[in-house]
């Protein structure tokens, strides 16, 4: 019993410490110019996140488009599809990708289906993630 416990802990450590190396390969590089960028989407309303961040979040997620804030080490980015009269509605990012001087967001926003049950509500779809911080200029892809 004791040898299981002791190897549960010893993986559970070991990667933990895989997952912490990886954070700081991502931070404090500048991804170049053609690649896509790894992209760790934020809930936050989970974990307890910062409350500068939440405040951010909620004063622009009713507002179509998309919108930055460079915090600490990470660049922020909400994409959000604005006011839509009914739930079902999914917004997810799909990619990152970088030019020279521009970050393309890639997005989908998915409807509900047209004879699905959905809540009758207004909604406000949007999508939160984070990047290690980059100053580029923003430029959203949605697909519809």
């Amino acid at each position: 019993m004791k040898k299981h416990f002791m190897l549960g802990v010893i993986l559970i450590l070991s990667l933990s410490l895989l997952g912490l190396a990886g954070c700081a390969y991502l931070v404090g590089k500048q991804a170049e110019a053609g690649s896509s960028i790894d992209f760790e989407e934020i809930n936050l309303y989970v974990g307890g996140e910062d409350p500068e961040l939440v405040q951010w979040y909620e004063g622009y997620m009713q507002e179509k488009g998309i919108h930055r804030l460079d915090k600490g080490d990470y660049t922020y980015i909400l994409v959000s599809a604005g006011e839509k009269p009914t739930g079902g509605y999914i917004l997810e990012v799909t990619e990152v990708s970088v030019g020279d001087d521009i970050i393309d967001v890639g997005a989908k926003l998915t409807s509900p289906p047209k004879d699905g049950f959905v809540i009758t509500v207004i909604t406000y779809p949007s999508a939160l993630i984070r990047i290690p911080q980059d100053a580029r200029e923003l430029n959203l892809v949605l697909e519809q």
